[in-house]
């Protein structure tokens, strides 16, 4: 690496560092924010929670890599373009198209990080992540529901209209139970104005419950105030552990999922997602330096402001790439390998581009 690339990285290191943190800090309050309802229904777990929640930081880091590249080439070659030493450079000879390989040098050091951190980091601490959501609900304590979504456990499938705390109590409103090992065609119905829950036994108030015939017609139906059901909690354990987070497999393993899928008849479907996006999430680093490099030097650089905002701007269409990406791929709207490999085509066309203007 000769003294200009060194010179030029070293300008770029320590606004990527600002960048990466600062959208480090605000993906890790992303998933924090998401968990809320597990960390306030398990505080007697706190540990697990917080283990949980660390073990998900690594993932965050792949995100905010390609983020960090925006902010330290804007900042980076800002300054030396308003300092006029891209100028001085210029005048010992030095085309564009040179300094603008000493930024994508930058960009070849962050995806050959990205990737070796996704593989051994990530993986490891994704399938932790795993192993301790197990942990937290084979624990006693109240059920992870959420209103109007059925959840099942053991042999009851629970449904709560709207869930109310007071002081440290859980009260579930307008709570319907069916009972799954009912001998009959359908199982049968409990339902409740109010319903509590204390180490796995829960305590259903001012509710009645219904047997159905063969036909579905309602049989009987007995009234009562209070009634006690013994749900075991830790069944959870294996709706959230049986299978294996996607996040937490690495690119071969991912590949040869999909394969194995893809030979058995059954499509791939989120698996491909994943696999495409592992393989193209470190490279997206690289095809954004790609493109911001020759536009921070197409760019007036009068003040600063003018590579903070190409920076929000291009940090903005990355961000949005990659969720509306996402979001397409796991409902079918595109392709998941296209879906993967979004950022890395569209930056790297605008980068082609980009470069044939700067070079010409």
């Amino acid at each position: 690496m000769r003294l200009l690339d060194k010179y030029l990285i070293r300008e770029m290191a320590g606004p990527f560092l600002l960048g990466f943190f600062l959208i480090l800090i605000l993906v890790f309050g992303n998933i924090v924010y998401a968990n809320l309802n597990l960390i306030v229904s398990r505080l007697p777990q706190w540990r697990l929670v917080a283990c949980y929640l660390l073990c998900r930081l690594p993932g965050c880091v792949l995100i905010s890599l390609p983020a960090g590249a925006i902010f330290g080439t804007c900042m980076g070659l800002g300054r030396l373009a308003r300092e006029n030493e891209l100028t001085a450079i210029g005048i010992g000879g030095i085309r564009p198209g040179r300094i603008i390989r000493s930024a994508l040098c930058f960009g070849v050091i962050l995806t050959i990080l990205g990737y070796v951190f996704q593989e051994y980091a990530v993986v490891r601490s994704e399938s932790a992540a795993d192993g301790i959501m197990k942990r937290i609900y084979s624990v006693p304590g109240d059920l992870p529901i959420e209103p109007d979504i059925f959840v099942k456990s053991g042999d009851y499938c629970i449904r709560v209209g709207n869930i109310e705390r007071k002081g440290g109590n859980i009260i579930y409103h307008r709570v319907m139970l069916f009972s799954l090992d009912q001998s009959g065609d359908y199982p049968a119905l409990v339902t409740a104005r109010s319903a509590t829950g204390d180490r796995g036994v829960w305590t259903l108030r001012n509710g009645c419950s219904y047997m159905f015939d063969n036909r579905g017609l309602p049989g009987a139906a007995l009234a009562f105030e209070t009634m006690e059901l013994h749900i075991d909690t830790s069944v959870f354990a294996s709706l959230v552990g049986a299978s294996r987070d996607n996040a937490s497999y690495s690119c071969l393993q991912l590949r040869e999922k999909v394969r194995q899928l893809k030979k058995a008849g059954i499509k791939p479907g989120d698996a491909e997602l994943e696999y495409a996006f592992k393989q193209a999430l470190p490279l997206s680093s690289l095809a954004i330096l790609l493109c911001l490099a020759p536009l921070c030097l197409m760019l007036p650089q009068k003040s600063a402001g003018n590579s903070l905002v190409a920076g929000i701007a291009v940090f903005f269409v990355y961000w949005n790439i990659m969720w509306f990406a996402r979001v397409l791929g796991q409902t079918g709207g595109i392709d998941p390998y296209l879906a993967g490999w979004s950022i890395v085509i569209c930056f790297g066309i605008c980068g082609a581009f980009l470069m044939a203007v700067v070079n010409r």
